[in-house]
């Protein structure tokens, strides 16, 4: 029927469990045992249903029952059916529920109305014109339960029938509808997994979309990136899967560089992002290592006595530039990319340019990096016109960056800050005592114990609990695999090294609080960077800087100069990060601050820059899309009733009936896996609880695995399975989730139907062969990939769904 589907228990007057091993007594509103005779008949009709469920051979005596069971049902019926008409529209029976407005029910109503008794005595009007349609009155009595029941189907009247205390089953009432009235009152049961067969004529349209407003079809592009840094490649890459993925799939082959290395297993091990990340992104084609061999390592001017900062030039950029394209210039992967990517060096965006295809360049550096003083000028004119070109896009990570470019070279950049979405956290400060110290650059103190020591003497002093800060570098392997445990601080504190640090802007889309010493104070910090040094001072021919720009930004032995650059660095211009004077200030605005407003506030802004980042990458792929000839084309959706499939609604077996596995988290529990909502954001999730799983074993067993069951609401014969996986974290059991079809809760006697990868943040979907009556979804160590340990498997579950298919 339109409206005979379980909801579940929406209800805080429900005393009737969902789950079949435990029975709860119904309200008297519910079961009617407030009324003698409605008490009697539910009781009859109850072992009539045993007894007709499990009758072998005795025809006659079953017969008998029936048609006493009928007759009592028909003479209870006609004597309340007054009682029914006149309350089952009234507002009082929403009273029913609530002993302080009892007061304003009519006691008639109290007494004598018995909905889910009446609703049991249509339905076996239903029944018993199935049985005994030729008795005479049974057809008018089907007739006139089938008008009640479609009447009551339209409110939410029958959502607790199953919970009411009375034998009979929505399912059973729509069924018994459908059965007797489809093909012959004209009646069509919408929720029918069948289609009417009005709608299987061929080439009717049934459905068509607006062409205004449909949807471009997804566009494929294949991309080249190559950068000395992992996090610069990363960002534009992972935005364009995490938010763009409908309208680009862009198929990129990255190459990750040092000066230094000499294999890729060095690139690795040198480069911090990779161990972070596990590699993933850290593909390096060892041809051009080579490149290498043009470095030549120099001192900085600005970094010399003691503490000896050295840096690599190239001896020639022309030189570089023939060598790759010797090296690279015939390689079949290059030659049939759509576009190429660069980062650092800016310089490697011109070697690029040579196989004529759009470059896209994503600054975060001084664009002399790299370039001796000898070459810079010629580099900077070929820059210019690089930019100026049509087919190329090039933009900066910081406004402080983009100024630089401007002052070099007069050229604007736009400022497309780094989303970061491939964090997949969000601020959740389970660690409300610890603070996460960002690595610091430090040759004389220990950082964390000084702040250590102050938190405890701040402790004492005030007769509160101290708080404790960890350095990131001394995290665990585990805790430093993926962002879920820095989301878990209580906020950040940042002592920069450099005018720009991607850890900023990751801590920052997360929405962690970040702390940063004062305004005033800033400018000495983010000086110590190599970056800023005279020895990447330059311009373009022609070009006057200082026209732009007072100061240069390469000047730090002016005060005014190092104040006037520090303004434009995103410490000073994003909204929401606290400054602090000295480490007693730090721990007073730590202890009094409300830091989940801070991160509310935070995530805001930080959605602001996103519409900026959306609109900035989409119109970029639009460009090369259409520079390569790959069409925009829009797919109308008009689909003939002989496409169509039936709807999850229609095939759904699994949402909101009773479901168990592994131990839950109080913030996790089972039932929000197939309550129907799919956000895939916490706390929206079924997640095994680790922590209670261990306190059950004993010392010398480890929890291994976790899994989650639902009981179907049929059996069912190799079913579709769709999930939700989280937005983050399917790294806590190896992206792979195994799926088994069961008889029971027990998993052990259920058989494997099914596995499937599973990313972050997205649904897929696999047939299941087999039949059950139980579906489990499992996660087990050793057996996926990347995990963030792999001996065990934390489950986590926003929604799945079984979906019929037979």
């Amino acid at each position: 029927m339109a409206k005979l589907r379980r909801l579940g228990l929406l209800s805080s007057c429900l005393l009737a469990s969902a789950d079949d091993q435990v029975v709860l007594q119904a309200p008297w509103f519910f079961d009617c045992s407030n009324h003698p005779e409605w008490s009697r008949f539910r009781e009859r009709f109850a072992e009539f249903r045993k007894n007709f469920a499990s009758a072998k051979g005795n025809e006659e005596e079953v017969i008998m029952e029936m048609q006493q069971i009928l007759a009592e049902a028909n003479d209870l019926g006609r004597r309340y059916e007054p009682t029914f008409v006149k309350y089952a529209s009234d507002w009082s029976v929403f009273h029913l529920c609530t002993p302080e407005r009892l007061v304003e029910v009519p006691e008639d109503l109290q007494l004598n109305f018995c909905f889910y008794g009446f609703a049991t005595v249509q339905w076996l009007g239903l029944f018993g014109h199935q049985h005994f349609g030729n008795v005479p009155g049974m057809a008018e009595w089907a007739q006139n339960a089938w008008g009640f029941l479609n009447d009551a189907s339209k409110f939410n009247a029958m959502h607790f029938l199953e919970s009411s205390g009375w034998h009979v089953k929505m399912v059973e009432m729509a069924k018994a509808l459908s059965a007797v009235f489809v093909g012959s009152s004209g009646y069509r049961v919408s929720r029918d997994a069948a289609l009417p067969s009005a709608l299987r004529m061929p080439q009717l349209v049934v459905r068509r979309s607006p062409v205004h407003t449909r949807f471009p079809d997804v566009r494929r592009l294949k991309a080249v990136a190559i950068s000395y840094h992992t996090a610069l490649l990363r960002e534009p890459l992972s935005f364009w899967q995490h938010m763009l993925s409908h309208l680009f799939d862009v198929d990129a082959t990255l190459h990750i560089l040092d000066a230094t290395a000499k294999s890729a297993e060095d690139v690795a091990r040198l480069h911090n992002h990779c161990r972070f990340i596990g590699g993933s992104w850290c593909g390096t084609d060892e041809r051009l290592l080579e490149l290498n061999e043009l470095f030549q390592e120099v001192v900085l001017d600005c970094h010399t006595g003691d503490h000896k900062a050295r840096h690599h030039f190239l001896r020639s950029a022309r030189e570089y530039h023939d060598r790759f394209v010797r090296l690279m210039g015939n390689d079949p992967e290059l030659l049939s990319a759509d576009f190429f990517m660069c980062g650092e060096p800016v310089l490697f965006c011109r070697l690029l340019a040579h196989f004529g295809q759009p470059v896209i360049g994503y600054i975060s550096t001084p664009i002399s990096v790299y370039v001796r003083a000898e070459d810079r000028s010629e580099w900077y004119q070929q820059f210019y016109e690089m930019a100026l070109e049509e087919r190329h896009i090039f933009a900066a990570t910081t406004p402080l960056f983009a100024e630089w470019v401007a002052y070099g070279t007069g050229i604007s950049l736009p400022v497309i800050r780094p989303m970061c979405t491939y964090t997949e956290a969000t601020y959740w400060p389970k660690r409300a005592q610890e603070v996460l110290l960002l690595r610091t650059v430090s040759l004389f103190w220990d950082t964390e114990c000084v702040l250590n020591y102050f938190a405890r003497a701040h402790a004492d002093s005030s007769a509160t609990a101290p708080l404790r800060f960890r350095e990131s570098a001394s995290l665990s392997e585990k805790e430093r695999m993926g962002y879920t445990a820095f989301a878990e601080f209580l906020a950040a504190v940042i002592y920069p090294y450099s005018p720009s640090q991607f850890w900023f802007y990751e801590l920052y889309a997360m929405g962690v609080p970040i702390y940063m010493p004062s305004r005033d104070t800033l400018p000495l910090y983010v000086s110590q960077d190599y970056s800023v040094c005279p020895d990447f001072e330059g311009n373009r021919p022609g070009h006057a800087p200082h026209r732009v720009h007072p100061h240069s930004p390469f000047d730090t032995d002016d005060w005014a100069a190092m104040t006037y650059w520090a303004a434009f660095t995103d410490y000073l211009t994003l909204p929401h990060i606290s400054h602090f004077d000295s480490v007693p200030s730090l721990l007073r605005q730590l202890q009094s601050a409300d830091h989940q407003k801070i991160s509310h506030s935070m995530q805001r802004a930080h959605m602001e820059h996103l519409g900026v980042a959306m609109s900035f990458w989409s119109q970029a792929l639009e460009l090369i899309a259409s520079l390569r000839g790959i069409p925009r084309t829009v797919s109308g959706v008009e689909q003939v009733a002989g496409d169509l499939d039936a709807s999850d609604e229609h095939r759904d077996l699994s949402t909101r009936q009773p479901s168990g596995g592994s131990p839950a988290r109080p913030d996790g529990a089972h039932r929000l896996a197939n309550d129907g909502q799919t956000r895939q954001d916490h706390p929206h999730e079924y997640h095994f609880d680790l922590d209670s799983a261990n306190k059950v074993l004993s010392a010398a067993t480890q929890v291994g695995g976790s899994h989650w069951w639902v009981k179907l609401r049929r059996t069912a014969s190799d079913p579709e399975v769709k999930v939700w996986s989280r937005d983050c974290c399917t790294e806590t059991y190896g992206h792979v989730l195994f799926f088994l079809l069961g008889n029971s809760s027990n998993i052990k006697a259920a058989a494997e139907c099914a596995s499937l990868k599973v990313p972050s943040n997205v649904e897929v979907s696999t047939i299941c062969p087999g039949r059950g009556d139980y579906l489990f979804v499992e996660a087990r160590p050793h057996a996926g990939f990347d995990y963030t340990d792999s001996s065990v498997a934390v489950l986590m579950l926003p929604e799945v769904r079984v979906l019929s298919r037979d």
